[in-house]
């Protein structure tokens, strides 16, 4: 959970929150000033950049909490809030970093003779590099698959 704090209109976060983009579930707690206060219905006001693209979104605070969409491709996240006219002025800029369920499309079948395969792969080896570096107490050295040395550094 992250903390957004708003006093004089400006947003800022506690610490030092970083959200992992394409996580779910992610809560603002907000810490608003007296201003606040009478606010019927106040929205956290979220916007970033997804791929070069402008995303915004509005999400209801309820009870000083709002749950945010999973964040996708984004580098920071600005959060603010409104509510009956009043707005932040400066937003909360929080970092963003990319996770393992930001990546688009979906992965390669699973194999339906996974065994077999794997079997297959250790029998047939890989095949041998066309070239090989070498490196001993003599220097550095560049080899063709037959061991025909083609450079060498010492």
């Amino acid at each position: 959970m992250l903390t957004v704090k708003v006093r004089r209109r400006c947003a800022s976060a506690d610490g030092c929150p970083v959200i992992i983009c394409g996580n779910t579930g992610c809560i603002v707690r907000f810490d608003l000033d007296r201003e606040w206060d009478s606010a019927r219905d106040p929205t956290a006001c979220i916007a970033y950049s997804a791929d070069g693209l402008p995303v915004t979104a509005e999400i209801p605070i309820r009870e000083r909490f709002a749950v945010l969409p999973a964040i996708r491709r984004a580098s920071f996240i600005e959060i603010g809030v409104s509510a009956d006219g009043i707005r932040t002025t400066t937003p909360a800029r929080i970092p963003c970093l990319p996770g393992i369920a930001d990546f688009s499309g979906s992965p390669d079948p699973v194999p339906r003779d996974i065994f077999n395969e794997l079997i297959a792969r250790i029998i047939r080896p890989e095949p041998e590099p066309a070239l090989r570096m070498i490196a001993d107490a003599d220097g550095l050295f560049l080899c063709d698959s037959s061991g025909l040395l083609l450079m060498g550094k010492e």
